[in-house]
């Protein structure tokens, strides 16, 4: 009896080893964002690998994140100063501060709205070669023949032509050509009572496009 009870006792005391050691291998990874006037920058969003987390720096700037693995990458984002991002590849060194500077608010290569929105799950966002491509895939309701003409099912026409109108960032524009799918940030149809705002030229529906 004895024996039984000291080998589940170090069976026991193995298994919360275990249980310490992966507790303790951990990256923890902290640090402070500031402006270029080394004031704290408070409630920017912490990035890892490009997806948002739900970590912000608090009132100090002060940031601390705890992860399973190494990151290739942490970024730092804030609607007034813009990002900063590191390559994380010094695992003895896990304090890194940011620091905005005149250079960090760069609206061409960052989007605020747009890393906000991405989901956490989406970590690698889906690349589509035309409008089109994009329109098929994303948009129910519509029709988009081999030569790209696009029809929105249940319209009907009052004139020669069945396309429908093109709404581009609020403006209309004749066709799509020119439009770089993978800048676009939303898209949606409208038919029916919906588009009597516009009058005849969206009496064959209205595809409304938003990009960045």
């Amino acid at each position: 009896m004895k024996f039984k009870c000291t080998i589940m006792l170090f069976v026991l005391s193995f298994f919360m080893l275990n249980i310490n050691a992966q507790k303790n291998n951990k990256i923890i990874i902290s640090g402070f964002v500031k402006d270029s006037l080394d004031r704290p920058v408070a409630k920017a969003s912490i990035f890892i690998n490009d997806v948002i987390t739900n970590k912000k720096t608090n009132s100090q700037g002060f940031y601390k994140l705890k992860l399973k693995r190494a990151p290739k990458k942490i970024m730092v984002a804030s609607p007034i100063y813009g990002f900063e991002e590191v390559e994380y590849n010094n695992n003895n060194n896990n304090e890194i501060n940011f620091y905005f500077n005149a250079n960090s608010l760069n609206k061409e290569k960052f989007n605020y709205v747009v890393f906000k929105r991405k989901k956490r799950a989406e970590k690698t966002p889906r690349i589509f070669n035309t409008v089109y491509d994009y329109l098929r895939a994303r948009l129910n309701g519509i029709v988009i023949t081999s030569d790209n003409k696009i029809l929105i099912r249940g319209t009907t026409s009052f004139n020669s032509s069945t396309e429908p109108l093109f709404i581009v960032n609020s403006s209309p524009i004749s066709n799509l050509d020119g439009i770089n799918p993978n800048e676009i940030t939303s898209a949606s149809v409208l038919k029916g009572p919906e588009c009597a705002a516009y009058g005849s030229r969206g009496a064959n529906g209205v595809i409304i496009i938003n990009t960045y």
